[in-house]
C-alpha cells in the first residue's frame, strides 16, 4: 500500500480501538475478507499524475455496500441550479480567484479551499456550483451548513445503529468532496470544536477535498485548522450582490 492508503488505515484502525466495538451493520471498513482491499474499504488505483483522480482513495468496487456513507443536507433551494456558468463574476471581478480556485478543486488540481470574506459575495453560490460539479463528474460530494452538521453529530452521540464514531469516519472518507458553509457560524463548545476538527483533519491528513466557507473574524476560528487551511484560503473581496439586488 500507499503512503496514503497506510496512513488512512492506520486512523481507521485508532479510531476503532477508541470506541465501542460495531455491529456488522455499523462497521465503516469493508469486508475483512475482501482480497481488493483486505477489508479496508478503500483503493487505491495507479493513475497518471494529470488524472484528476491520481493519489486519491476509491471506495472498493468488491464490498462498496459494506462502506457507510454519511447522510448530506440538500443544496438550499435558492442554490439548486447554481453553477460556475451562472455565476456572475463582472458583478465582483474580485472574486475571479475564488470561482478558479473552486474549479480547481473540483478537477483534482488542489484538494482544500477556504472561501473567507463578507456575505453577499457568492461564497455559497460556488460551493454549490462545486458540489453539483462534483456529482456530474460521477463523484460523491456532500454539502452541509456548519450548524445542521453539528446538530446532526448530536443526534448520533446516543445512536446504537449509527454511532458518533462511524459518523466521524463516514464524514471523513476521502472519496468524496466535502463542502461546509458558514464554518464558525455556531455555538463553538469545546465539544463542537472538536468534532469540527477531528472530520477536518482527518480529511486533511488523507488529501480528501474539502471546502469551507466562513465571514466571522479569521481569529475566532478554530488556530488549528487556520494553520492547515492556510494553503487554502482564498480571500473574497467586492460588494454585496444580494444588496444592490434588493
Amino acid at each position: 500500500m500507499t503512503d496514503l492508503v497506510k496512513l488512512a488505515a492506520e486512523r481507521l484502525e485508532a479510531s476503532r480501538a477508541a470506541a465501542p466495538p460495531p455491529s456488522k451493520k455499523q462497521e465503516l471498513g469493508g469486508n475483512p475478507d475482501c482480497e481488493v482491499c483486505h477489508g479496508f474499504g478503500y483503493v487505491e488505483y495507479e493513475r497518471m499524475r494529470d488524472d484528476p483522480r491520481f493519489g486519491k482513495l476509491e471506495i472498493c468496487p468488491s464490498c462498496a455496500e459494506g462502506v457507510l456513507q454519511p447522510p448530506a443536507l440538500g443544496l438550499p433551494l435558492r442554490f439548486q441550479e447554481a453553477s460556475f456558468e451562472n455565476f456572475e463574476v463582472a458583478r465582483n471581478p474580485q472574486m475571479a480567484l475564488a470561482v478558479a480556485a473552486c474549479r480547481e478543486l473540483v478537477e483534482g488540481l488542489r484538494d482544500r479551499v477556504l472561501l473567507y470574506g463578507a456575505p453577499g459575495l457568492g461564497k455559497t453560490h460556488l460551493l454549490a456550483a462545486s458540489v453539483k460539479a462534483a456529482r456530474q463528474g460521477g463523484a460523491a460530494a456532500w454539502y452541509w451548513e456548519m450548524p445542521d452538521l453539528l446538530a446532526h453529530l448530536r443526534e448520533r452521540v446516543r445512536d446504537e445503529e449509527r454511532p458518533l464514531e462511524a459518523e466521524i469516519m463516514a464524514l471523513s472518507s476521502p472519496t468524496a468532496l466535502l463542502a461546509i458553509d458558514d464554518y464558525g457560524a455556531h455555538n463553538a463548545t469545546d465539544w463542537a470544536q472538536e468534532q469540527c476538527y477531528r472530520i477536518l483533519n482527518h480529511r486533511y491528513g488523507s488529501g480528501a477535498a474539502t471546502m469551507i466557507t466562513s465571514n466571522v473574524p479569521i481569529e475566532s476560528l478554530d488556530e488549528r485548522i487556520r494553520s492547515r487551511w492556510r494553503d487554502g484560503l482564498v480571500l473574497c473581496e467586492g460588494k454585496d450582490v444580494r444588496r444592490e439586488g434588493a
